[in-house]
């Protein structure tokens, strides 16, 4: 070593060279550990969950804009895929297994991963009512909320099918409050989906995926991941800034 980086330092200034070496690598790897979790605390890490065909791969297509691996019927996430929004590193989307439970597998997964997720989107079809299917997933997903403090967005997807159903936004508020009475979740975390057919369930208080984008950037703002009206932060939701 040309300098002496330790000459102030009583226990270190008269090691042996291979020990300050090692000093110093633990040095620089705990100041990179460091700036590691200062970009992860600025950083947001999306999971999806929910059963197969529920339309999480179309839900990353349309409201991020990217490119998911090809989905059918009978063609679905056996591995968790990985995705990053376009125009930003701090935006990651992670799509996990279609399963018919939030099982321990998952759930080890998500620990794998550090309890990365900064938000769980489950993502269900609507069956007509207040699924039990839903209840029982969610409280599964709150399970996980609370070991990796995280925040819990509910999609119910597929809504144009039930239009006879949901014929008006009264009739969606009520199912909305229907499934806040069961579940540890805020109504403004429930948003009823349409992705395809968006136009035609507007003003029945449906959303597509430019009401998922908003709900995420009012996210973003409120726990300070990205400043408001930043080029990145609407890069990070695919929208463009008006």
């Amino acid at each position: 070593m040309d300098k002496k980086p330790f000459e102030d330092s009583p226990k270190l200034q008269n090691a042996k060279e291979e020990s300050q070496k090692e000093a110093l690598r633990r040095c620089q790897m705990a100041c990179d550990l460091f700036a590691i979790r200062q970009l992860l605390q600025k950083s947001c890490f999306v999971g999806l969950f929910g059963p197969q065909n529920a339309g999480k791969s179309t839900l990353i297509e349309k409201t991020w804009g990217v490119s998911v691996k090809e989905r059918g019927f009978k063609t679905h996430t056996s591995a968790p895929d990985l995705y990053k929004a376009k125009g930003t590193e701090r935006m990651v989307i992670i799509d996990f297994p279609g399963t018919t439970t939030i099982d321990d597998q998952v759930a080890n997964l998500a620990n794998n991963c550090g309890g990365l997720s900064s938000i769980l989107i489950l993502v269900m079809p609507f069956q007509g009512d207040t699924s039990t299917d839903h209840v029982t997933q969610l409280e599964k997903a709150n399970k996980l909320v609370e070991d990796f403090d995280c925040s819990i967005l509910l999609c119910i997807s597929q809504c144009g099918r039930f239009k006879d159903i949901l014929k008006d936004k009264e009739t969606v508020d009520v199912f909305r409050e229907d499934y806040t009475k069961h579940l540890k979740i805020d109504a403004a975390n429930i948003l009823f989906t349409e992705l395809v057919e968006t136009e035609a369930m507007e003003s029945r208080g449906v959303v597509g995926a430019d009401g998922v984008r908003t709900w995420l950037k009012d996210w973003l703002i409120k726990y300070d991941v990205f400043e408001n009206n930043v080029d990145e932060l609407y890069a990070a939701v695919n929208m463009s800034r008006e």
